[in-house]
Order: structure tokens, then sequence, then C-alpha cells
């Protein structure tokens, strides 16, 4: 079949090409721009979609629908898990740095041949100052992500 022939004056697969899109009938080419079109046309895929009796379609496995949603529920428990050992890791390792940095452990190292410049701590207002911004962060994280699972549940 070729492809000119595939489509009425308005542009829409014909009943034929859809009945024969339906069968198996078109040709390499034919089959690819049918495909194409229909990727686009919402029209054309409804008719295609209309054109099989509902004996013809495919029955649901039982418990296929709560096997799906097991499976989803348990892929987003995942990737909160993950992003959750992430954040930890991330935390750990931001103190581990400031605790490395401001306890003068650099300077008092065995690297006899590398001189450490000698880092003064900061005073505690600016600490104090730090770990405020560093609650105030984390609980607009917490709200977010309650304000998006609410949001998801609805």
């Amino acid at each position: 079949m070729y492809v000119s022939s595939l489509y009425g004056p308005e542009g829409h697969l014909t009943a034929e090409s859809v009945q024969r899109l339906k069968d198996g009938g078109l040709d390499d080419s034919a089959l690819s721009d049918a495909l194409a079109h229909l990727s686009k046309c919402e029209a054309c895929a409804e008719r295609l979609a209309d054109a099989f009796a509902p004996q013809e379609l495919a029955e649901m496995p039982a418990g296929f629908a709560q096997h799906a949603v097991a499976r989803a529920n348990e892929s987003i428990r995942s990737e909160k898990r993950q992003f959750a050992l992430y954040t930890a890791r991330v935390a750990v390792a931001a103190c581990a740095s400031l605790v490395i940095t401001f306890s003068g452990l650099l300077n008092h190292s065995n690297f006899s041949n590398i001189h450490a410049a000698k880092v003064n701590p900061p005073d505690a207002a600016f600490i104090n100052g730090i770990n405020t911004k560093l609650q105030t962060f984390s609980q607009n994280l917490l709200n977010l992500e309650g304000f998006t699972h609410e949001k998801k549940e609805k």
C-alpha cells in the first residue's frame, strides 16, 4: 500500500488503512508512516482503538492492578530511602569537613613537609548563624516534601 493512499482528503487515516493496520496488512514504510501519524493524531488513534471488538482485547490478569500499585509504592519508598541515605552521606561529609577544618587537625598532621596555614576558629555567633540557617533550610525542605506528598495523594 502506498503511503499517499493511507490518508483521506481531510488528512486522517482512511477506514481501509485503519483496518489494514489492525490486521497487520501494511508494508514497512506504510506501517512506519501510519504509526508516526497515530502518535500525533488523537482522532485516528481513537478510530484504531474503536476498531477492536471487546472480545479481541486481552483480559488483564487477576491481581494485576494490585500488583502494579504495590510495585509503584515500593518504587516510591525505595526512592525516598535512597534520597534519605544520600542526604545523610552529604551531611556526614559536611560535618567531617567542618570538624577537620576547624579543629586544627590539619595543623597537627604528620605531613612534616607541608606547612598548613593556621585556621582561626570562627566566633560562636557565626556558627550559631550557620546553624540557624541550616535548621531553617532543613525545615523548608521537610515542609516542601510534605506538601508535595500531600499533593500527590489528592
